[in-house]
């Protein structure tokens, strides 16, 4: 099938105080022996230079961080399939309105403007790329994110390379909620893999998953 002849299709509905959206194309589809690294940080699936291998796993924590779940299902030659589920909001009402999944209801229902905490040049890059729509303010560094949410806290999201020159993101994360708890639900860790035993010792204490 040519490039041409390619469809998409989405369905959304909202059933027992769920929203469901699902995205259906009829492209090549992901060949099964790389489906379970699709969310894998920096794990392209296309040539080097034409992405960071970013985008679904930052958009999996995302969804996840905002009581959210995501799906894929896919068939090489036939196509791929994404369902993403969130609890309903109720934005008229300002007390929490239960759903399904566990945890709180989701803080921030749109995501609007994103604090990126990276020293990586590429990796700014790849994230601008993801989210043009959003407005974005960058720190080369923990201490720099820090001092940017002194004068600025208004962000949607936070997301922060683990580890960073100066203030490590280790460091960052327990000053801000520390400071600032009220931005916790917000934050989103990244790493390329480097695990440091600190880095280590973190993720332990606080249940993330490496």
């Amino acid at each position: 099938m040519g490039v041409h002849e390619n469809k998409i299709s989405i369905v959304t509905k909202i059933s027992e105080g769920v929203v469901h959206a699902e995205v259906t194309d009829t492209g090549s589809g992901i060949e099964a022996q790389i489906m379970d690294k699709i969310y894998e940080l920096f794990f392209p699936s296309k040539p080097l230079g034409m992405g960071a291998g970013l985008g679904l796993s930052i958009v999996k924590q995302i969804i996840e961080a905002n009581s959210g779940a995501i799906s894929v299902t896919s068939e090489p030659g036939q196509g791929t399939t994404c369902r993403v589920r969130f609890p309903a909001v109720n934005l008229c009402k300002t007390e929490p309105v239960t759903g399904s999944y566990p945890g709180s209801l989701c803080s921030f229902p749109r995501i609007e403007r994103i604090l990126v905490v990276d020293d990586d040049a590429s990796v700014l890059a790849g994230l601008r790329r993801q989210f043009h729509k959003c407005k974005i303010v960058t720190a080369s560094c923990g201490q720099q994110a820090l001092a940017i949410l002194q004068s600025d806290e208004q962000y949607d999201a936070i997301l922060c390379d683990l580890t960073l020159p100066l203030v490590s993101g280790v460091e960052f994360y327990e000053k801000l909620i520390r400071q600032r708890p009220v931005l916790q639900n917000g934050i989103i860790l990244m790493t390329g893999g480097a695990f440091t035993p600190q880095v280590q010792a973190f993720l332990t204490r606080t249940g993330y998953e490496a």
